[in-house]
């Protein structure tokens, strides 16, 4: 059975501002999916800071993206885009530090589905679940397609402090399932603040 927060104390929490990282109790954590800018290349061995933990996570997708576009800044003149955005969600345990990422990198298949009907603000990109303990990195899950919705300034930059268009993560370390929340916001009225959208992940570790 999986245990649920209501949805009035889930608002409640998103709306009080969330913490990097969360700790483990008995009741399930919610954390919202954030987005920050990660290098491509960079430090792999120290993975005490988070940008560090992500590029390990996506290392194998990095290295790869870096490269192709080397070979066209070549060609345009120009020196290559280094950085890319990453939306993750960390959740600390006994067992170590979960982390739910998603990688917004077009070279990865990140499908955006403004101008759909959809959201404005709702994307579908690769994800992976990881599990940091001991200096060491073991992937427990991923996805090619996953949803999440997501909130955009005037400017074209993701906005973590609007939190009308977030996604909420939420971890069930007794049932190891992850369940994720799409809130959509003014954006979309009628869903009065309410997910519209959810997908529960059974983990195994």
């Amino acid at each position: 059975m999986t245990l649920k927060v209501p949805l009035v104390l889930s608002l409640m929490m998103l709306l009080a501002g969330l913490p990097l990282c969360a700790r483990a109790q008995d009741a399930p954590i919610i954390q919202a999916l954030k987005a920050s800018s990660v290098s491509l290349r960079g430090d792999l061995i120290n993975l005490k800071s988070s940008p560090n933990i992500l590029r390990a996570i996506w290392q194998d997708q990095f290295a790869r993206i870096y490269d192709e576009r080397q070979i066209l800044s070549k060609k345009a003149g120009n020196p290559p885009i280094d950085t890319t955005t990453v939306f993750s969600a960390f959740f600390e345990s006994p067992k170590g530090l979960f982390v739910l990422s998603a990688t917004a990198t077009p070279e990865v298949d990140c499908q955006s589905f403004t101008g759909l009907g959809l959201s404005p603000n709702l994307l579908a990109c690769p994800m992976r679940v990881a599990l940091v303990s001991g200096g060491k990195i073991t992937l427990i899950y991923e996805d090619s397609h996953f949803a999440f919705s997501t909130s955009v300034n005037d400017q074209g930059e993701f906005n973590n402090e609007d939190k009308a268009n977030q996604t909420a993560i939420e971890f069930n370390f007794a049932d190891k399932v992850i369940q994720t929340k799409l809130f959509f916001g003014t954006h979309k009225p009628e869903v009065n603040a309410e997910p519209s959208d959810d997908t529960t992940i059974k983990l195994t570790y």
